[in-house]
């Protein structure tokens, strides 16, 4: 059978989830409100889900995309770069079964222009009409023990003691959950002296408790302080594996360690809920450096390095060249 394409407001979630069971990592990511997320927040996108199953339903391989037209051109992109969120095949199926050639050309179309997938999972095919460039990315990944109550000793000395000065302040933690929340949140984040940027702006932040709040994947916690928010972080949660999606402190207070202190917490009820892996997010190799790593490792977590190519019109890859100095 051919790939075939589902919205996913076309594919009733149960069927969607358990094809999720049939792969090796199930990341938040491969949900699908991830790709209606996108959608919900990029103009002129779409959400699609490609599926490649065999002659009895079974399903082989699958592909969650966000299709993205800009000045005129279709891209389709899998979100975000570096992480094990598109394409992915059914456990035990051998690579050989599925061709990225059939897929570029029977699903994309013509229009399509860039697409990046994770090399590894993909062959064969007629590639002629595509150039390919492997892009090097790590992401920092977090293994919770589920043996401690509490995974501290594995937390940098700085870290510890933060966690003891945030702790020591009593803040108050509470979860968000509705969208009226988020906007009180928003509001009283907004008016604080000195808060550190949040890279998720209103729009972004409505949209993640609106889709994934029902859900139940959705972690929004925040602190509070004096009846004003001084920090929070924001995880989706799939089986046994969180993505850390965004996260800010009051930089009034960061010197306090309310910040570490609502991080630890939180790693600590993701290993009470069964999470066992926490990916802290990542990006091209070697640009995650300084307070940023520092912080990542911190935690206990370790740089893994992935590989994620981009598949380009030959044209399309020239005049990038040339607008980027040949690079």
């Amino acid at each position: 059978m051919p790939w075939q394409c589902h919205h996913p407001t076309e594919t009733p979630r149960a069927q969607w989830l358990g094809w999720l069971t049939e792969i090796a990592v199930p990341s938040p990511y491969l949900l699908p409100e991830w790709g209606l997320f996108w959608e919900s927040v990029w103009p002129r996108s779409r959400a699609e889900l490609w599926i490649l199953a065999d002659a009895d339903g079974n399903m082989l391989a699958g592909i969650p995309l966000v299709r993205r037209r800009r000045i005129g051109w279709e891209m389709c992109y899998a979100q975000p770069m570096g992480t094990p969120c598109g394409p992915f095949r059914s456990r035990g199926r051998s690579s050989d079964d599925i061709s990225v050639g059939d897929f570029m050309s029977a699903a994309i179309g013509p229009r399509t222009i860039e697409f990046a997938v994770h090399p590894d999972l993909l062959v064969g095919g007629n590639l002629d009409r595509w150039q390919r460039q492997d892009l090097r990315s790590e992401a920092w990944i977090l293994r919770l023990d589920p043996a401690v109550n509490d995974n501290r000793r594995r937390y940098s000395e700085s870290h510890r003691r933060n966690i003891d000065k945030g702790q020591r302040l009593n803040p108050r933690l509470a979860p968000l959950e509705r969208e009226d929340d988020v906007s009180h949140f928003l509001t009283a984040w907004g008016g604080r002296s000195r808060p550190s940027r949040f890279v998720l702006n209103r729009t972004y932040a409505h949209a993640l408790v609106r889709l994934f709040g029902p859900t139940g994947a959705l972690r929004f916690h925040t602190a509070w302080m004096d009846l004003k928010p001084v920090a929070a972080v924001i995880f989706l949660v799939h089986g046994d594996v969180a993505v850390y999606v965004d996260g800010a402190f009051d930089r009034e207070r960061a010197s306090q360690g309310v910040g570490h202190f609502l991080f630890a917490e939180t790693l600590n009820r993701l290993r009470a809920e069964g999470v066992r892996t926490v990916d802290l997010g990542g990006g091209p190799a070697g640009a995650t450096a300084g307070g940023l790593a520092q912080f990542k490792r911190g935690w206990g977590a370790m740089s893994v390095e992935r590989t994620t190519a981009v598949y380009r019109r030959p044209w399309y890859h020239t005049v990038r060249s040339l607008l980027r100095g040949g690079r």
